[in-house]
């Protein structure tokens, strides 16, 4: 586990930045890992809430590209509630961003008009459209919609099982 301790070394004519986490192991020792041998996932937990309380502090938008990349489910819609909290987003922040991850869909966070889908056609031309434009029920499991194919914007062609017909 993380303690999320950093250090940073120095030389005189050139300034060299180190970082390092120190784990804690079950004794409570500590071991020091270069950044670089961290997972995908610390790193990104490092660099993803920096920019997102940059926004918020400022009221700017921030653009995330797969938002979950690297990062559990919990930890994306962690990021999304932050900009949906009035306490947190006193300053009108906007956060917009791309995901795979449909577990979001279920988020009590989003509104309807906040989730957007984009659908290719044929001819490799995107459209998007909010989840407004779709017809639902009150109590529709929107994320089995969505993986049922109901909401449109699903891959047009299984990529695996392409790869193994040209095979």
């Amino acid at each position: 586990m993380s303690d999320g301790a950093a250090r940073i070394e120095s030389e005189d004519e050139e300034t060299v930045v180190r970082i390092e986490l120190t784990h804690r192991g079950a004794a409570g020792d500590g071991v020091n890992l270069d950044l670089n041998l961290e997972s995908a996932g610390t790193r990104r937990h490092l660099v993803l809430p920096s920019q997102a309380f940059s926004a918020l502090d400022r009221g700017m938008p921030i653009i995330v590209d797969e938002l979950d990349a690297s990062l559990h489910t919990h930890s994306s819609e962690a990021v999304v509630r932050l900009f949906c909290s009035p306490m947190a987003n006193r300053k009108g922040a906007q956060l917009i961003a791309t995901t795979h991850d449909t577990n979001l869909m279920r988020s009590s966070a989003l509104r309807r008009d906040q989730l957007w889908f984009a659908e290719k056609d044929a001819e490799g031309s995107t459209e998007i459209y909010p989840l407004t434009d779709i017809r639902t029920r009150k109590g529709d499991n929107l994320e089995l919609g969505y993986l049922q194919g109901r909401h449109g914007a699903v891959p047009l062609a299984d990529p695996v099982a392409t790869m193994l017909e040209s095979a």
